[in-house]
């Protein structure tokens, strides 16, 4: 009995794995038979992130930015993201967002820069990493 408990833990495990692994696939992807700098720059971030993150954010793209979130949630429909845009061969653009609510707005609410930060392509991953801690909780 012990034992269809275990291969129960190990097949629901799988599944999450596989759950968590996917946006990663699809990002990775998207990207990699592009030939320009931004998606270079994307591929090499996910890369070096997913062996950290893959288990704790959940990377979507929109043009050459990525956008990370909670699992659950997506780029397009989130509570907090963090955002990263290769801008120049010089500079990578990394902002925390979060829907707060707005007035006078057709909408009740919308995406607001928190904080953010630039850094060079090869400083780029630990700025990230600084992002996805405050987005994670960790």
């Amino acid at each position: 009995m012990a034992r269809l408990a275990d291969r129960a833990d190990y097949v629901e495990a799988m599944a999450s794995d596989a759950a968590t692994r996917a946006p990663w696939d699809a990002a990775l992807n998207r990207y990699r038979d592009l030939a320009t700098d931004a998606a270079t720059f994307n591929v090499d971030l996910l890369e070096q992130l997913r062996p950290t993150w893959q288990a704790h954010v959940r990377p979507d793209t929109s043009m050459f930015t990525l956008l990370f979130t909670h699992h659950g949630e997506t780029g397009y429909d989130f509570h907090e993201r963090v955002e990263v845009n290769y801008e120049t061969p010089d500079r990578v653009r990394v902002a925390f967002a979060r829907q707060t609510p707005r007035r006078a707005e057709n909408r009740p609410n919308g995406p607001v820069v928190v904080t953010g930060d630039f850094a060079r392509p090869e400083n780029a991953p630990a700025v990230v990493e600084s992002f996805l801690m405050q987005l994670s909780g960790a």
